[in-house]
């Protein structure tokens, strides 16, 4: 997944999703 090619708030989901 390229995060600097996604948006902020997909980011956010991401490391949401982590947790």
């Amino acid at each position: 997944m390229n995060i600097s090619s996604t948006m902020p708030l997909d980011f956010s989901s991401y490391l949401l999703y982590t947790l």
